[in-house]
């Protein structure tokens, strides 16, 4: 016996198939439109905590002599998370997390071949003038600038736990 229609508009057991209603249809896809939603926010959730599983960083680090870093030079010290910054006037230091969602930013230029353009954060597009200062993107600040000093053995240090003003510079 084959299976082909005994009519052309009529195919074996079409009978029992009964038409969707209005109700179940937009049933079937609000459901469909949860599930969509459900599995986005579940993605957004583990990119959010995949960046904020770094640890945290000590309270201050010790990034070197002074007559390591070039002037006029942007370096990162990852011990601080932080940019050291040499110009003309000193040593200052800025944050490298990005005040969105604690990605680390990336600095547009060294300061030495090319200048330093400002910072940009690879996550969320943030993007950071020369100075820290937010110039576009989701972060809701400009990034931190953090106290440098030098200890008794004549070695820099980041405070990552006290900031400072932005004029500030350690002369060494």
């Amino acid at each position: 016996m084959s299976a082909m229609p005994t009519n052309e508009n009529e195919w074996p057991g079409e009978e029992d198939v009964e038409p969707l209603s209005r109700r179940e249809l937009f049933t079937g896809l609000r459901k469909a439109l949860l599930a969509a939603t459900g599995a986005l926010a579940a993605g957004e959730a583990a990119h959010l905590l995949a960046h904020s599983s770094q640890p945290e960083p000590p309270e201050s680090a010790t990034a070197g002599r002074p007559e390591d870093y070039p002037a006029p030079g942007v370096t990162f010290v990852r011990e601080a998370r932080a940019y050291l910054v040499r110009d003309e006037l000193g040593f200052y230091a800025l944050d490298a997390v990005c005040s969105h969602l604690g990605c680390l930013v990336r600095a547009v230029g060294d300061g030495q071949n090319s200048p330093l353009l400002g910072f940009e954060c690879p996550c969320h597009n943030s993007r950071y003038d020369a100075q820290g200062e937010r110039l576009s993107g989701p972060a809701p600040r400009g990034l931190r600038y953090l106290v440098v000093e030098l200890d008794t053995t004549g070695a820099l240090v980041i405070h990552r736990d006290r900031e400072t003003h932005p004029d500030d510079r350690l002369i060494a």
